[in-house]
Parts: C-alpha cells; sequence; structure tokens
C-alpha cells in the first residue's frame, strides 16, 4: 500500500518537448505519470526552440500543465537550427569534439543554476536520465550541493550510441567521444544512489560495475496517446511493413535491401516497406530504384502511432555487431509498437538482447541480423499469415504490462525506497 505523504522529484532531463523522436518519449511518461503515484515533478530541462535534430511541437500540448524549468544555450540553438552556420557553430562543435556530445554547453549552463534550483524546490529525490552523457556529470555536481539528496540515474543507453561512424574525420571525432565517455562515466556513476534502465541487457551490464541497486523500468507507451486513435486496421491490398522513426546512424539500410531483395518476386511485388522518418540523401540513393519501399519524411508522434496502429506488422532492426554493443541493443520505438498492438517483426544479432525480448513476450516473429536468408524466409511466412488472414494481434495481456499505468507505479515503488531509506537514516524525520 501506498503512502499518502507527497514526495518532490527534480526530473533532469535534456530530451523533453519540443524535441521529438523517441529520446524524449520516456521522459514525458515519467513526467506525467508519477505525480499520480505521490511524486510531484519538476523537470529540469532545455529551454530553446532547437534541441534537437528532430523537432516535434504538438508535444507541447502533452506537457501544459507540468512544471518545467528550461535552461536555454543559445549556441545549441544555432547549432540545431536548420539557418545555422558553420563559423558560427565554432564553439559548440568544439565542445562536441573535446567532450563527449555538444550537449554538454548545456551541462555548464545548468551547473551555473543548479544550486539555486535546488534550494528552491527543495526535492526529496533527483531523477537524471541519460543519454546526453555529458549531463551525468550533475551527479558529482548535485551530491557536492546536498549530499543528503537520493539521485537515482536512468540510463537509457550505453556506448554503443558513440560508436565510430561515418568519414575518416567522424570517426575520429567518435573515437575521441567514446574515449573520454569510458573514462569520465564510471566516475560519475560512482555518486549515484540506485540506477534503472529500460532493458534487462542494460542493468546486467552495469551491475558488472556498480553495486548500486538497479532495476528495469521499461519505456511505456501511454495508453491515453491510443484512445484518441480513431482508426481501424483494416488489410490492404498490399502487405505494409512500417519501420517508424529515424533508423540510427549505425544500422545498416543496406541490410535491408538484401534481405527484401531476397524475397520471391510475386511476394515483393504486393508488399511495401514504408520507412517513415527517414527520407535523406543516404535513403534516397539506397531505395529509390525499388518501388517496394516507401520513404517519408518526419511526421508528429501522433501520426507515427496511427501508422503503427494501422500497419500489417511494425519493423525494428539492430544491424550493429555484438561486439560494438549490437546485442545489448532493444530501440525505445518497440513500447509504442507494443502499445499499437499491431504484430513486431524484429531483426537483430542471435541471442541478443533485441530478438530475446520480442521471443519472451511473444510480440511476433523474429529473425538474426547474421543471416538475410532467414530473415526473407520469415518475411515470407508473414505474408502468407497475412494472405490468408491469419496474422495475430499483440495479447492485451502481454501489452498491459507495459502500460504506464503499471511500469511507473514499480518506478514510484523504488523512488520510495530511497525516500523511505533516507528517513531511516535521518531518524525518523
Amino acid at each position: 500500500m501506498r503512502s499518502n505523504k507527497i514526495h518532490k522529484l527534480l526530473f533532469i532531463s535534456y530530451f523533453f518537448p519540443p524535441s521529438g523522436g523517441i529520446s524524449c518519449q520516456r521522459a514525458i511518461r515519467f513526467a506525467k505519470y508519477l505525480p499520480r503515484f505521490e511524486w510531484n515533478t519538476t523537470v529540469l530541462t532545455y529551454g530553446g526552440k532547437y534541441p534537437w535534430r528532430i523537432i516535434d511541437r504538438t508535444l507541447l500540448n502533452k506537457i501544459e500543465s507540468m512544471d518545467v524549468i528550461r535552461v536555454e544555450v543559445p549556441e545549441i540553438d544555432r547549432y540545431f537550427s536548420s539557418k545555422r552556420k558553420k563559423l558560427s557553430n565554432l564553439k559548440t562543435l568544439s565542445a562536441g569534439m573535446l567532450n563527449i556530445d555538444v550537449m554538454s554547453l548545456w551541462g555548464e549552463y545548468v551547473k551555473k543554476q543548479i544550486g539555486d534550483i535546488m534550494e528552491k524546490k527543495q526535492p526529496d529525490l533527483i531523477l537524471l536520465t541519460a543519454p546526453p552523457f555529458s549531463s551525468l556529470e550533475l551527479i558529482k555536481i548535485c551530491k557536492k550541493i546536498d549530499s543528503d539528496i537520493p539521485i537515482i540515474v536512468d540510463m537509457r543507453d550505453l556506448y554503443w550510441i558513440l560508436n565510430p561512424e561515418g568519414s575518416f574525420i567522424k570517426k575520429l571525432i567518435n573515437r575521441h567521444q567514446l574515449s573520454t565517455a569510458i573514462n569520465r562515466i564510471p566516475e560519475w556513476l560512482s555518486f549515484a544512489d540506485g540506477l534503472i534502465a529500460p532493458t534487462k541487457a542494460i542493468v546486467e551490464n552495469i551491475l558488472d560495475e556498480y553495486s548500486s541497486p538497479s532495476i528495469v523500468v521499461p519505456t511505456p507507451y501511454d495508453p491515453d496517446d491510443f484512445k484518441i486513435i480513431t482508426a481501424k486496421y483494416n488489410k490492404g491490398e498490399k502487405f505494409k511493413i512500417l519501420h517508424s522513426g529515424r533508423i540510427y546512424r549505425s544500422n545498416k539500410p543496406e541490410l535491408l535491401l538484401e534481405i527484401f531483395s531476397l524475397l520471391p518476386s510475386d511476394i515483393l511485388e504486393r508488399t511495401q516497406l514504408i520507412l517513415q522518418g527517414y527520407d535523406n540523401d543516404t535513403a534516397r540513393n539506397i531505395f529509390s530504384p525499388y518501388r517496394w519501399v516507401k520513404l517519408t519524411d518526419f511526421v508528429s508522434h501522433r501520426d507515427a502511432l496511427l501508422s503503427q496502429s494501422t500497419a500489417d506488422v511494425n519493423f525494428v532492426y539492430v544491424s550493429e555487431n555484438p561486439y560494438r554493443g549490437g546485442d545489448l541493443i532493444i530501440p525505445g520505438k518497440i513500447f509504442d509498437y507494443i502499445g499499437a498492438g499491431r504484430p513486431i517483426f524484429a531483426i537483430g544479432p542471435k541471442d541478443g538482447a533485441l530478438v530475446s525480448f520480442v521471443e519472451e513476450n511473444k510480440l511476433g516473429f523474429s529473425a538474426p541480423s547474421e543471416s538475410p536468408e532467414l530473415c526473407a524466409d520469415i518475411l515470407a511466412k508473414m505474408f502468407g499469415l497475412w494472405e490468408d488472414n491469419k496474422l495475430q494481434k499483440i495479447h492485451e495481456e502481454i501489452s498491459v504490462k507495459y502500460s504506464a499505468d503499471n511500469v511507473v507505479e514499480k518506478l514510484a515503488d523504488f523512488l520510495d525506497s530511497f525516500v523511505d531509506k533516507k528517513k531511516i537514516n535521518n531518524g525518523g524525520r
């Protein structure tokens, strides 16, 4: 049974609306649902118009009633703005190259204000979510200000997001960022009182180095998001496979081309792979010759959920090698897919976190990325089930486990334990 005492939470999350994409969805849902479990939440986030490459201003409606403190960094706004000029970005680029990420500039601005914010809000606990990894330095800063306030870290990703990719220069920068992260993050995390992560794979990896209490808190879908979607699934003339959202830079789109090209022509002619939010030069160069691929530009989160709810199959994949962390990755989009209820097709490293998650939860179909032939065979099997009207939705008793109502209550219980422990240590006060 929960106590009736209201606790005060300072939730530090760089990614928050108007940031778009999956990076901010976890924070939105935590901030929305935690007050229902006696956690009065203040969000400390970025304050400008362009905090990230992906902007979704429709999400601002979701946070109108929330207590939000914003710290603006003009250099970051210029950097992520479509009107930016390279010379004006020298400071931001230097910060990104010399530190872990360009958002380290935000951390520098926050350091100057965090003491006043903590004094004003008097939080019982601080929850900090990363990436950006540079924000993890704030754990140490906050502990120096008040060592009695428990700090819980939400690690959404690990070092794989810094794996070297792209041109020779970009790879050099990534290697430096990765080296910096590996050297600095362990010290910062040592100041944390507890850790949460969206997947078992991340928690188990963290436990190899840290003894702090740790639990899995999946990224929940918000059931309210799906209540306003009135469109129903209807089978069309083509087998629609949807990949919603960006394809991460380390994922190889060439793998998709290889897999789908292995399908028999009669199946491929009646199949449409929809890459939503992936209309860029790289994608057009790879996929424009093929009629079975449809590229679309970025859409709002609501429109993305509509597409997911009406697709035949929702698709997610990881092509990153296990030795670079690919076996630990579960893209966050899969949790919205669960809320949408349509069957999921996942491609990832054999026995890796993504494939295991789909199989253990009976979310649909999976195949190892190491075997394009087997991936194509599974696709052909799914096509046959679709053709015979036998594709099964995700069972409600499975999907409800990942609803924000249930997931955030688990998070609240975990946070409660640190406040209770603090109270005992302070003699019941």
